[in-house]
């Protein structure tokens, strides 16, 4: 018998939603009911395939000043990957040490805070969600760092901004990594994004998968300060120099600058 890892043996991975051959309806991943800009399949109408004999633009050029635009940050506080759980992953190697303080998370919240933890050798502490499943930002606490999603992806509540720039405020020094892959379509609370200029060690992550219906493309982003772009992007040429494909790139460009389109989409989920 062929011997493997450890890990790969006694590790539980993240287990994924469903993704059935039959034409259902299904909610168990959040996927948005309605399809991508109709500039997204122009987009892919002119995209010159003989481009894809050569390696995507690693700058990511188009599409980060796109982001910038749109988050109104530097492009240097911009860094985009291959959805936002590879971003997630690679915030974990980036900010946190392996076999140090604990990084804190409530314990209710996307199950794959611990997975990444656990396939880096980060320690990682469980916060109690309050009686009514919120979270006390007071708690997350004591650690190397935090990880929060707001809105809190099982849940659906969130913190208001105030509680968010309270915890990047007594986790001064130490990454705040708040994850909003939901953040479009929260009603009582906005983009912590608002709150970098402020807090150095905030760090924000959102993705094209849910409100720019891209789950299938694979593109996330996360906007923070410029020393933690160049530690995120050290730990990706440590993994792959080229995550985010050619065809990718074109279709997100493309999505980001429909925004009338995303923000009626937006609502009509909302309601």
């Amino acid at each position: 018998m062929v011997k493997i890892s450890e890990f790969a043996e006694k590790t539980t991975p993240y287990s994924a939603g469903e993704q059935p051959r039959e034409k259902l309806i299904k909610l168990n991943t959040n996927e948005n009911p309605y399809p991508p800009a109709r500039e997204c399949a122009q987009a892919v109408a002119r995209f010159d395939m003989t481009r894809l004999k050569l390696y995507p633009d690693l700058s990511l050029a188009e599409l980060k000043k796109a982001v910038a635009e749109k988050e109104r940050v530097k492009e240097e506080n911009v860094f985009v990957g291959n959805g936002s759980d590879e971003v997630l992953a690679f915030a974990v190697r980036a900010f946190f040490d392996p076999e140090s303080a604990a990084v804190v998370f409530p314990k209710i919240t996307y199950s794959f805070y611990p997975v990444y933890c656990n396939l880096f050798d980060v320690n990682y502490r469980c916060v109690e969600n309050e009686r009514d499943f919120s979270v006390d930002a007071e708690k997350l606490t004591g650690g190397q760092g935090v990880i929060i999603a707001n809105p809190n992806a099982p849940t659906s509540l969130s913190l208001p901004l105030e509680k968010i720039a309270r915890l990047a405020e007594i986790n001064d020094g130490k990454p705040v990594i708040v994850d909003e892959a939901y953040i479009d379509f929260a009603t009582k609370t906005s983009s912590a994004v608002s709150l970098l200029n402020r807090y150095e060690n905030l760090a924000v992550i959102k993705t094209f998968s849910k409100s720019y219906s891209l789950a299938g493309i694979r593109c996330g982003y996360m906007i923070a300060d410029k020393r933690l772009v160049k530690a995120m992007e050290t730990v990706r040429d440590c993994f792959n120099s080229y995550p985010v494909d050619s065809l990718c790139q074109k279709i997100c460009l493309a999505a980001i600058k429909a925004e009338k389109y995303h923000a009626e989409c937006t609502e009509k989920v909302i309601n």
